[in-house]
């Protein structure tokens, strides 16, 4: 009985904490193309992090729940400047309709360095979730 109360704890704890990682990243890829649209945060969010707890509880052990949430995360870091990139032509088509050329020019140029620096800084969390997530809740090899 108290290994089943210790792996539900695990499990709560790695949909919680791991899940709001998880769903916060998400977020940031799924709600950049679109703009910000404010209406679409809450139901974005709680719907990214209660698929996170559904992950977890689907998991046989508290650490592959974190595994699986770890990899998740690194997966949606890997994303990010994919959506910083589509963000960024959204601008520069809105500014670009609206304003003179230099105006588009400098959209198009910080539109650039956004998508390098959201690239440089997520491929560092991505390393980051993927090694950590392949470390935890391995398969212990048997010992012959």
């Amino acid at each position: 009985m108290q290994g089943i109360k210790m792996s539900f704890i695990g499990k709560l704890l790695a949909g919680l904490v791991g899940g709001f990682a998880f769903a916060f990243i998400g977020y940031m890829v799924i709600i950049l193309p679109l703009g910000g649209n404010e209406a679409l945060v809450g139901p974005i969010l709680f719907g990214l992090w209660a698929l996170a707890l559904v992950i977890a509880f689907k998991a046989k052990r508290a650490a592959k729940a974190w595994r699986r949430l770890l990899i998740g995360s690194a997966i949606f870091s890997l994303m990010l400047p994919l959506s910083a990139l589509i963000f960024s032509g959204v601008q520069v088509a809105e500014i670009g309709a609206e304003s003179s050329g230099a105006a588009t020019a400098g959209a198009v140029a910080g539109g650039g360095i956004v998508t390098v620096m959201t690239g440089f800084v997520s491929f560092f969390m991505a390393a980051i979730f993927l090694l950590v997530g392949l470390l935890i809740g391995r398969d212990k090899p048997e010992s012959s």
